[in-house]
């Protein structure tokens, strides 16, 4: 009985940190972001990514949205300049 009951308490202990650890992160709403380009649920912008020439990715944003500009790959927040 023993067993059973810290064999439980180790699998509820193991299930909540496999939870909690595959959420993605949420950016706190109070922090200033600079603009980017709108996201898809999940992916991100991974769809949005060249293979080649990402210079040019990089200029179009910055003509578009300024100096800075914000995207999500999947669930990592990525401010590029």
């Amino acid at each position: 009985m023993a067993i059973s009951i810290l064999t439980n308490a180790l699998l509820g202990q193991l299930s909540i940190l496999v939870l909690s650890s595959s959420r993605p992160t949420r950016i706190p709403k109070e922090l200033h972001l600079p603009p980017g380009p709108k996201s898809k649920p999940i992916i991100g912008n991974v769809l949005d990514l060249p293979k080649d020439h990402e210079w040019l990715m990089l200029l179009k944003g910055a003509n578009q949205y300024g100096e800075l500009i914000y995207t999500n790959i999947v669930g990592m927040h990525i401010v590029l300049g």
